[in-house]
């Protein structure tokens, strides 16, 4: 797994939560959970360990790599002291989930762009993503999908996957009840 500094993690998460807090709502849309649960799920991608969604005790375990992060970039063993977020997990379970979350890191926050769309929602857009860019639900797809209008405003450019949170089963939704809309990409 490639490790990519600790100070990076913790900047990350610091530009990602004022952010959200400058730009989503206490409520987050859809109902049903606050914006600091949408939070935690977003940076996750609302999975841990192959379970999706993420259980509760992953919003501890997320603080956890925040306040312990030059430790495990540099070494990622199970804490010495039991941490909160691991009072009910075995070692190995506990184990497993550092693993996963130091995976999370490297593989969504490198590579994609922490958002909040107008309507509130947070998610993890590709790289270049620009105001004015749409995210979308193909039939059929669960993940939603980047798209930029053309010059013209008639066609699209698909831009690439991203996440959404709010926009995969089991979560509050934010699509269903909308009415479909045929698009044109280029």
């Amino acid at each position: 797994m490639m490790s990519w500094g600790a100070n990076m993690q913790r900047e990350v998460m610091d530009a990602t939560r004022a952010c959200a807090e400058a730009h989503a709502p206490e409520r987050y849309p859809g109902g049903g959970i606050s914006r600091a649960e949408a939070y935690w799920r977003t940076m996750v991608m609302d999975r841990l360990s192959g379970q999706t969604p993420a259980p509760p005790e992953t919003e501890d375990i997320l603080a956890m790599v925040y306040e312990m992060s030059p430790q495990l970039v540099a070494n990622p063993p199970p804490p010495k002291k039991k941490h909160k977020a691991f009072q009910d997990m075995s070692r190995e379970r506990g184990q497993q989930a550092i693993n996963s979350m130091m995976e999370t890191t490297s593989r969504v926050w490198v590579p994609y762009t922490f958002v909040v769309l107008q309507s509130g929602y947070m998610g993890w857009a590709p790289p270049g993503v620009q105001a004015g860019d749409v995210f979308c639900l193909f039939d059929g797809c669960i993940v939603p999908f980047l798209i930029r209008p053309t010059e013209s405003g008639d066609t699209y450019t698909l831009w690439g996957d991203g996440y959404v949170h709010g926009f995969l089963p089991g979560q509050e939704s934010g699509h269903e009840g909308r009415p479909k809309q045929w698009l044109t990409l280029v």
